[in-house]
């Protein structure tokens, strides 16, 4: 190579490779129309998917970044009550009754399985709920 761009700087143009002709090869046929059609299928298919996986996470995130309203009440047990009576009463439908019952249970201090009659419990209830409890008190 260094001698070539010496021969060219010195002016020598005599020397020229020899060229030569490439051939690719028979040309490819022309798609079938319905592969073509089959793989634009497949493709739409394929962004539609897509699309609707971003549209569903998008949908959760916002429902889970809506702040819940979580009230709490106070109340009284009475004789024969037990905490999985007051979660059948005042846990939301769809909440875990066990982990509910945990939950007031670790909150208030007490033993799930021995609450005395006339203990003040407060309990969480959640979303706004229409409660009408005599014994109930809302505390905020």
């Amino acid at each position: 190579m260094a001698v070539a761009l010496r021969d060219l700087e010195r002016g020598h143009t005599g020397y020229r490779p020899n060229l030569r002709v490439v051939h690719s090869g028979p040309p490819a046929p022309p798609t079938p129309t319905p592969v073509y059609w089959r793989r634009r299928l497949v493709a739409l298919a394929l962004v539609a998917l897509v699309v609707l996986g971003v549209a569903m996470v998008v949908r959760s995130v916002a429902r889970s970044a809506v702040p819940t309203t979580q009230i709490e009440m106070t109340v009284t047990m009475s004789t024969g009550d037990t905490l999985w009576d007051l979660a059948r009463r005042y846990a939301p439908a769809d909440t875990d009754r066990a982990a509910w019952v945990v939950d007031v249970a670790t909150r208030n201090g007490v033993d799930p399985g021995a609450v005395l009659p006339g203990t003040p419990l407060v309990i969480p209830v959640g979303g706004p709920q229409v409660l009408a409890d005599p014994q109930a008190t809302i505390v905020r």
